[in-house]
């Protein structure tokens, strides 16, 4: 019997493997239908949803809808150049060693006009940044020591610049003028600060290279904004009686917008800014009272803020139908005691279209007080209270010491338009 049974067992066995080996014919089996979604697990399947991915994770690591990987070398062209968009000078300059294609891609000017460099000698990457960089924004450089090392490595470069703000000592000024003839030729340049004081003066040699300076400012095309500064020792260099820029100087294009103008009362060059940009300069700030300067600046049709000392011949400005601000330092020089009567008959006029009018009083160059503040109200501004009822347009009004008199005329119903009283 025993042996019977184990005979069964064995066909038995052998009869599932043959089963299990040949192929079956039986139809398949149908799938099970998927349970309709309880309320439970909707609410499961948004919270997964909603769940960021991992941050762990690298951007290649990341899936995609379409299947295909994010890394940022298969971003187009154009939207590449956005993500570059928000990186720094230093992080553009970075990138530029990842590959030939990112090497391309961050020299876009797009990304450049945007950005400034500030003393590039002394900041990181800087002088990198004017070697590869196609253009900036603003180069900024307020150390003189800086300007022959920078100024020897921009006479050459390429990097096109808008605004150039540069303090240097006037032994540098020529080469100063290498930079911006170098820039007038890049086509970029619209805006020049400059700055120029002297340590050590010669006067031959030092004007000499004054004058190249000047005459390089004033024949470069498309600026629209120049501010100049000179020291009182490089201011004195241009009171020489013989100096005489006009011989060569050939007028450029009008384009000045804004002119700040620091400089000897006599300088020659500033009647030619004055007059080869009268059609289109709106900004005029004078230290010096130029001779000359009144009808010139009468002959700008767009001037709308000016600032100056008192000038001769001052109602001639009244043909400045645009000026609406007036800053006016009022000096106690004896010499130019001649000329109150007519900036007083300009005043009495001006006031009707002046919309802000700021009267600087100050003693003359002898008085080195840092500090002055009248205890009593000044016999100057007793007129004040008499003509103060034709400003009608007054809007704000900044005075030391009012009298009596003044504060009893600002009244509502003849300043009508006052909101700052400042005492």
């Amino acid at each position: 019997m025993d042996n019977i049974e184990e005979q069964m067992q064995h066909d038995s066995c052998e009869s599932k493997d043959s089963s299990d080996a040949s192929p079956s014919t039986s139809p398949p089996a149908k799938k099970a239908k998927t349970a309709p979604l309880t309320p439970d697990g909707a609410v499961q399947a948004q919270q997964q949803l909603a769940t960021p991915p991992d941050a762990s994770l690298g951007l290649p690591d990341l899936p995609s809808p379409n299947g295909h990987s994010t890394e940022l070398c298969s971003l187009p062209d154009d939207e590449l150049l956005q993500v570059f968009g928000f990186l720094t000078r230093e992080q553009l300059l970075q990138c530029r060693t990842v590959c030939r294609r990112f090497r391309q891609l961050t020299l876009h000017p797009a990304l450049w006009r945007r950005i400034s460099l500030w003393n590039p000698i002394r900041c990181h990457l800087g002088a990198a940044t004017l070697r590869v960089a196609p253009c900036l924004e603003r180069l900024t450089v307020w150390e003189p020591d800086d300007v022959v090392p920078l100024g020897t490595l921009l006479a050459a470069s390429s990097c096109a610049v808008s605004e150039l703000h540069v303090a240097l000592d006037l032994m540098d000024a020529v080469l100063v003028a290498v930079v911006l003839a170098r820039q007038a030729d890049l086509g970029r340049l619209k805006e020049v600060s400059l700055t120029v004081t002297s340590t050590k003066v010669d006067k031959k040699s030092s004007l000499c290279r004054l004058r190249q300076l000047l005459r390089q400012l004033l024949s470069t095309q498309g600026l629209e904004s120049i501010e100049l500064d000179l020291d009182e020792k490089t201011a004195a260099l241009l009171e020489a009686p013989e100096l005489d820029p006009v011989k060569r100087a050939v007028p450029v294009p009008s384009s000045l917008r804004r002119l700040e103008y620091f400089s000897a009362c006599k300088d020659p060059y500033l009647p030619l800014f004055l007059k080869w940009h009268a059609a289109s300069l709106e900004v005029v700030k004078l230290r010096c009272g130029h001779p000359r300067a009144a009808p010139m600046l009468a002959a700008m049709p767009r001037l709308r803020e000016l600032q100056c000392p008192v000038l001769k011949d001052m109602p001639a400005l009244l043909a400045c139908r645009e000026l609406r601000s007036l800053y006016l330092s009022v000096s106690k020089d004896a010499s130019l005691q001649l000329i109150f009567p007519s900036v007083a008959e300009y005043l009495r006029s001006a006031v009707a279209t002046i919309e802000d009018l700021v009267l600087d009083y100050f003693e003359d160059e002898g008085n080195h007080s840092k500090e002055l503040d009248y205890m009593e109200p000044q016999p100057q501004l007793r007129p004040l209270a008499a003509v103060v009822h034709r400003l009608k347009h007054l809007v704000s009004l900044d005075i030391g010491k009012p009298s009596g008199e003044l504060l009893d005329a600002l009244d509502g119903e003849f300043v009508p338009n006052l909101e700052r009283l400042n005492t």
